[in-house]
């Protein structure tokens, strides 16, 4: 199977990849709280505290399930973060 990436990346052979190959039985680990300071998603205060930026969600974000579908900060299903509405009150 393959996995898309939103921007290529160069290997140390210097080869551009748009995607990566995986096998069956590949553990992938997501970083979410290198995701969540990433400047690229969030701009230059990326690593602000700004509740605000979850209060209204991207448009393309309205088409993506889940709780909160265009970000895994809050996760989702059985794994669904108990605090999350407290988190957005705050």
């Amino acid at each position: 199977d393959v996995v898309p990436l939103s921007c290529p990346i160069v290997d140390k052979c210097g080869v551009q990849h748009y995607e990566i190959r995986i096998k069956r039985g590949l553990n992938i680990q997501i970083p979410v709280q290198i995701m969540n300071k990433n400047p690229d998603m969030w701009r230059n205060d990326a690593k602000e505290c700004r509740p605000d930026r979850w209060l209204v969600p991207p448009e393309g974000a309205k088409t993506i399930l889940g709780v909160w579908g265009n970000q895994i900060t809050f996760l989702g299903g059985s794994h669904l973060c108990i605090d999350y509405r407290f988190a957005l009150t705050e």
